[in-house]
């Protein structure tokens, strides 16, 4: 089972080290806006990225609703990996963190 958070809690993890947020849109998403520390992996380069992750981060992935970081953090949960999805996405977050 998928773990989830809420896109109001995410000011929260975004400045501590032990988390990683991953934007799973496309680079010109995430090049429009995106959140605070966040690195971009879109969705078709996830498997690819795979091999840079470390097994003892937390992974936080955000899409635009929450649907394919849904989808993701479910991969990386099943590959070993602590992830956890943002409930409706970049358009559900309203924190100061917005780059």
């Amino acid at each position: 089972m998928v773990e989830t958070i809420f896109a109001d809690t995410l000011d929260l993890y975004i400045e501590d080290k032990h988390y990683q947020l991953i934007d799973v849109r496309t680079a010109a998403e995430y090049e429009v806006g995106h959140i605070k520390n966040a690195v971009s992996v879109p969705y078709e380069s996830v498997k690819d990225y795979m091999e840079r992750l470390q097994m003892e981060k937390i992974y936080i992935v955000y899409c635009e609703r929450g649907v394919l970081s849904f989808d993701v953090a479910r991969d990386l949960s099943e590959k070993g990996f602590m992830a956890v999805s943002v409930l409706g996405g970049i358009k559900a977050y309203h924190g100061k963190c917005l780059e």
